[in-house]
């Protein structure tokens, strides 16, 4: 999964994977924003404790039709899933991916968004189960057929008890 958004990479390794005999390998690059909800995990990540900053690697939350280009460019090089990030920041960009692709979608939840939940629930008396359930059905209505979350684990041990998402 190419995450680097470096012009040409995803063709490249399309190219590397096919003369190799494994078409039958995903592959999903990822469209960045640089929201400032990545910043717990690059923190938790860097060796001094200070902050991280890879904004110049990621499109500006501002510029939607950059965004755009890059998931036409991607899907043209033989992408198989496109990866969004930050989803729930970017559900119109997701919506129009669906509209005007026809690639699957994955929205990404980046640790910010954990840690909004987690502090809103312990500090704000919200309900838990339901931010994060509201939070994946944006995603999800946007156009998102999967969806990378921190809240997987708990997600998976409500598995058989009751439906996380309803039609």
């Amino acid at each position: 999964s190419p995450s680097a958004m470096l012009k040409g990479l995803t063709k490249e390794i399309r190219s590397v994977l096919d003369e190799n005999g494994l078409q039958h390998v995903a592959l999903m690059p990822a469209v960045k924003f640089a929201p400032s909800l990545y910043q717990p995990a690059r923190t938790a990540l860097s060796k001094n404790k200070k902050s991280i900053c890879l904004k110049p690697y990621h499109l500006p939350m501002t510029d939607r039709n950059a965004a755009l280009t890059w998931c036409r460019k991607e899907a043209g090089a033989g992408a198989d899933l496109l990866m969004i990030k930050p989803a729930l920041n970017c559900l119109d960009v997701i919506f129009e991916v669906k509209e005007e692709l026809s690639i699957p979608l994955v929205g990404f939840q980046p640790s910010g968004n954990y840690a909004l939940l987690k502090i809103g629930a312990k500090n704000c008396g919200l309900n838990e189960k339901d931010l994060v359930l509201e939070e994946l059905h944006s995603i999800i209505r946007a156009g998102a057929t999967k969806i990378v979350t921190y809240h997987a684990t708990a997600l998976c041990s409500r598995i058989g008890s009751e439906p996380l998402i309803k039609d």
